[in-house]
């Protein structure tokens, strides 16, 4: 996906090759970066493990009260874990094309259509 998202051209940077010599620094890659990912790991971790068990503690798929098994709650698991990364994918991206869309909403779509 990277590869339709650029925010400088490669002209540019080929005339000004110390444009990205910041990024090597302690600027983008110090100690509060390092807590923001792990607050935005634990996030995920907390949504992909909420999610299915709420989902499946709240209602009772039959009469007898016992659930549907270990393979169901895996396939809502990896459901969460594909929407979760999906979510991140999104919200990082700086510039929507027509290959970004068909990529994004196709794999979305194409996980859903595998489970059926």
């Amino acid at each position: 996906f990277a590869i339709f998202d650029r925010d400088i051209q490669g002209y540019v940077l080929e005339q000004h090759p110390y444009v990205y010599a910041w990024t090597r620094g302690p600027v983008l890659y110090g100690f509060h970066v390092l807590l923001e990912w792990a607050s935005f790991a634990f996030l995920h971790a907390a949504i992909c493990f909420f999610v299915p068990w709420y989902s499946f503690e709240v209602t009772s798929p039959e009469a007898s009260g016992q659930s549907f098994g270990f393979q169901s709650t895996m396939l809502v698991v990896y459901c969460a874990v594909i929407v979760v990364t999906n979510q991140k994918l999104a919200f990082y991206t700086a510039h929507w094309n027509w290959a970004w869309h068909l990529f994004f909403w196709g794999s979305i779509s194409m996980v859903f259509i595998a489970i059926l």
